[in-house]
């Protein structure tokens, strides 16, 4: 072997070595996948860390949020495959090493198989025949799809409407309950006898009526309660005045500060804001008096 040749060889297994242990990594051709759990060559619950180096170096990343880079996606001659992630403590991914995964998509990979022998080049009636207690779903222009969530697998096949491609994705995701305990932590003990709720009242009342002549003019001071006699505060009081001259004139009040200040005696003052105050108009005081 020429010095010039042997020099290019050591070169290149320099450059070999050089490479990181990751680079040379790549999702496996073949293999079982296990629903709800795996893929070949990686588990749900892996690290990113353990991931990037069994399939090595992500063909690129996406993220939920800025630089999380939740979703991973593998492209081989193969097929594809994208790898999600979540935090270490089940919350978002933030791109570290420790973040776990949380579920795989992977198209293509023919060699990838379930037990009951689904792959991505299965037909919708196989899928339904390996899996009868799933949802089968089927859609316009092609679409099917196939889920199992309390196993944690569905099967989907969409075609292109404009060119007729047909892909067929596999989900592998942690199992859900499709039919969660509606009350998964009954009350052990319940209150034989709970206290019933007081009801609130359902009418009010004029209690007290008081008239005044002061001045030449007649002043009414109002008492309104509820069904238990109990007065109600900032209550709105509404009368009709009757004139000598046989005319009438309406008023309407809410309690005022000034009906509080002008309110009966001190031994009436704990009543005074259930009261309203009104007298006729100025126009009409002489004509009142008696």
């Amino acid at each position: 072997m020429s010095k010039r040749r042997t020099a290019l060889l050591v070169a290149v297994i320099l450059m070999v070595a050089a490479l990181p242990l990751n680079a040379l990594a790549s999702p496996p051709t073949t293999g079982v996948v296990v629903e709800g759990t795996a893929v070949p060559g990686a588990t749900i619950g892996d690290t990113r860390a353990a991931i990037e180096s069994s399939f090595g170096t992500a063909s690129f990343c996406q993220s939920i949020t800025a630089g999380d880079l939740a979703s991973c996606t593998y492209n081989t001659a193969s097929g594809s495959v994208s790898v999600r992630y979540v935090g270490s403590d089940g919350g978002a991914a933030n791109a570290s090493p420790a973040d776990r995964v949380h579920g795989f998509n992977f198209s293509g990979y023919e060699g990838w198989s379930t037990a009951s022998g689904i792959t991505t080049s299965s037909t919708p009636a196989e899928v339904v025949a390996a899996y009868p207690d799933g949802v089968h779903t089927v859609g316009s222009f092609g679409f099917e799809s196939v889920t199992v969530l309390d196993r944690g697998f569905s099967w989907t096949k969409s075609v292109n409407p404009y060119f007729g491609t047909v892909r067929i994705f596999i989900s592998i995701f942690p199992p859900i309950d499709a039919n969660p305990d509606p009350d998964p932590d009954p009350d052990p003990d319940p209150d034989p006898d709970p206290e019933p709720e007081p009801e609130p009242a359902d009418t009010v009342a004029v209690s007290e009526l008081e008239l005044q002549l002061r001045r030449g003019a007649v002043t009414a001071t109002v008492t309104v309660v509820d069904d238990d006699g109990d007065e109600v505060k900032g209550a709105i009081v509404s009368a009709t005045w009757e004139l000598p001259d046989g005319s009438a004139l309406a008023r309407r009040r809410r309690p005022t500060a000034r009906d509080r200040r002008s309110s009966p005696p001190p031994e009436a003052q704990a009543r005074s804001l259930s009261r309203s105050t009104m007298s006729s108009s100025r126009a009409t005081r002489l004509q009142g008096a008696k």
